[in-house]
C-alpha cells in the first residue's frame, strides 16, 4: 500500500520519503538519532523510498532510532552506508572521488579541514563544524 509523503511516520535523517522521480544522492546523515512515533518507516537517510533514486548516501554508524537496527546499509539503500567518526572527521573522506558520484566535494565551495565538518565558504554568520555525540 503506497502512502502519501508527509505523514508523521515517514522519518529519515535526510528526508521522510523519496517518491516517483525523486533523487537523493551524495548525502550524509550525521544526526545522532532518527525516530518515528509509530515505527512505520524509519531510515537513517530516508524513511520510505518508492521508485526514487538513492545513491552514494552515508549515515553515521552509531545512529540510533526507533527500529531495533538499520539493515539496509549500502550507499544505495534507505539507511545509507556506514560512516564512522574517524571517517567524517577526515578531510580526505569528503574530497575522495570514490565516495561521491560527482568526484568529491568542491573545495571552491566548501572549507574542509581534518577534525571538523565541511562548512560553506562565503556564508555570513556562524557555522558549527562539530558533531553532537
Amino acid at each position: 500500500m503506497a502512502m502519501p509523503c508527509g505523514t508523521p511516520d515517514l522519518c529519515g535523517g535526510v528526508a521522510g520519503c523519496n517518491k516517483g522521480n525523486g533523487t537523493i544522492k551524495n548525502c550524509v546523515a550525521l544526526n545522532a538519532t532518527v525516530t518515528a512515533t509509530t515505527f512505520l518507516d524509519v531510515g537513517r537517510v530516508v524513511g520510505w523510498n518508492e521508485l526514487g533514486e538513492l545513491s552514494n548516501n552515508y549515515a553515521r554508524d552509531d545512529m540510533s532510532g526507533s527500529t531495533a537496527q538499520f539493515t539496509d546499509t549500502t550507499s544505495g539503500d534507505k539507511d545509507g552506508k556506514d560512516i564512522s567518526s574517524t571517517e567524517y572527521h577526515d578531510a580526505t573522506w569528503w574530497t575522495g572521488s570514490a565516495n561521491w558520484s560527482n568526484g568529491g566535494w568542491d573545495l571552491t565551495i566548501w572549507e574542509i579541514e581534518n577534525g571538523k565538518l565541511p562548512i560553506l565558504k562565503g556564508v555570513g554568520g556562524t557555522q558549527n563544524p562539530t558533531i553532537v555525540p
